[in-house]
């Protein structure tokens, strides 16, 4: 799950927000993944970003517990040079060697671009 910090879809340029990211293991892993955070559009180029481990490397994912809930806030900072339109806020994990985790949707279908589309966020002037 996640929760949007103010919960206002619509921003400006140069704006900041917190993504808070909810995880729950099904399983333990001995991989680290770093966490990928976008905010895109593919006409419109990236309006804000920030890759990290969970929660700043302070609990690696090769520490997670089975059916251990973890929150993990992101702050992005929208590029003040951002142009307006409309963007999606993807997130998703990957690697050390940059591939990234598989996705499923509901039915077990894996999403394009081993990603998760959150919502959409429009920038005006």
């Amino acid at each position: 799950g996640y929760d949007l910090t103010p919960p206002a879809t619509i921003l400006q340029p140069g704006d900041s927000f917190t993504l808070t990211l909810y995880y729950q293991a099904t399983a333990a892993t001995t991989t680290d993944y770093t966490r990928f955070v976008h905010l895109y559009d593919p006409a419109l180029g990236m309006a804000a970003q920030f890759d990290s481990p969970p929660q700043q490397g302070a609990n690696p994912t090769s520490a997670w517990v089975q059916d251990e809930v973890i929150a993990d806030p992101v702050v992005l900072q929208i590029a003040p040079d951002a142009k307006p339109g409309s963007y999606q806020l993807q997130v998703g994990l990957y690697d050390a060697s940059g591939a990234r985790l598989a996705v499923n949707d509901s039915s077990s279908a894996p999403l394009p671009d081993a990603q998760l589309i959150l919502t959409t966020i429009e920038l005006k002037p």
